[in-house]
């Protein structure tokens, strides 16, 4: 006698294993690695004299070295604005979205109200000079900045790594884009 049910699920069973081994075989066809790559980065220290080590490491597409020493010399460029308290060549660093930021008045207030140093010492923030005095001068307490390395996000973006002088603890993180063929400091 045939026994419908039976064979029935006998067929059910055998086009379930065709199409789990199917999956299995596109599963392990797959051309992307588990492994995780770190982006391209360049390692670069400065103190009184400046020194490049290249880190490139077996990626794609390792930065250039060109492309360290640009961003490297914007970064100086900004921070000795900021360290000699020149404003107007800071300012001229900045992107168009920072500037934008620094001239609506409302997050300058905003912002009053949210930094503890700020409320503490009673500044309110109004104009783009303002947060770069109390807010960008006062940061850095008077130190250096260290640039400790960067990564490249896009071709328009970088990514920059850096510490106050003498307090390696204290790490910063700098964006800088790429805008009217210059790189300029990101918010």
């Amino acid at each position: 006698m045939f026994n419908f049910r039976g064979e029935f699920v006998r067929i059910i069973f055998r086009w379930l294993a065709v199409f789990l081994l199917i999956c299995s075989i596109f599963i392990s066809c797959k051309t992307k690695s588990s492994e995780v790559k770190e982006p391209p980065t360049v390692a670069i220290t400065t103190d009184t004299s400046t020194t490049i080590v290249e880190k490139i490491r077996e990626v794609e597409k390792p930065i250039s070295k060109e492309l360290g020493d640009v961003i490297l010399e914007r970064f100086k460029a900004v921070e000795g604005a900021v360290y000699r308290n020149d404003f107007d060549t800071w300012y001229k660093y900045l992107s168009h979205d920072y500037k934008k930021f620094l001239n609506n008045k409302e997050e300058l207030l905003s912002l009053s109200s949210e930094r503890v140093f700020l409320i503490n010492n009673k500044i309110v923030l109004r104009t783009p000079e303002d947060y770069f005095k109390h807010v960008v001068v006062n940061a850095r307490s008077g130190r250096a900045v260290i640039f400790d390395k960067f990564a490249e996000i896009d071709k328009y973006k970088v990514k920059v790594y850096c510490h106050i002088a003498n307090i390696e603890d204290y790490k910063y993180e700098y964006y800088y884009v790429y805008q009217d063929n210059e790189w300029k400091l990101e918010r």
